[in-house]
């Protein structure tokens, strides 16, 4: 899960860099934080796929690495959901969600038997 979010912060990161100007770039945080979530993100990655299942180290961080920026960006940034695709929007979410409780739970029923 903690993968998941290293990678959700390169993208919200992504999202909020400036491109006035090189300077402007070089004092800007989230020029730090791109790459740092990125390298912390593949490290937590390597460590769950040693100590687990690729599907139980997997699932997790490819919902959170979607789920997250999407959230930030509606919720915080002011991006905007096209008209009249919210129920689409809440539909993948609920199916993503879904999905990813349904991977974990089988992979753990599979690890116990």
């Amino acid at each position: 899960m903690l993968a998941g979010l290293g990678y959700a912060g390169v993208a919200i990161s992504a999202r909020l860099l400036q491109d006035n100007s090189i300077t402007a770039l070089l004092h800007s945080p989230t020029t730090y934080t791109l790459p740092i979530s990125g390298a912390l993100a593949f490290l937590l990655y390597s460590l769950a796929l040693q100590r687990g299942s690729v599907t139980l180290a997997t699932t997790p961080m490819i919902a959170l690495q979607t789920i997250t920026p999407a959230a930030v960006g509606v919720f915080v940034l002011g991006d905007a959901v096209r008209a009249g695709w919210w129920p689409a929007a809440v539909a993948g979410f609920v199916l993503s969600a879904a999905g990813s409780l349904i991977l974990v739970r089988f992979e753990s029923v599979k690890a116990n038997a």
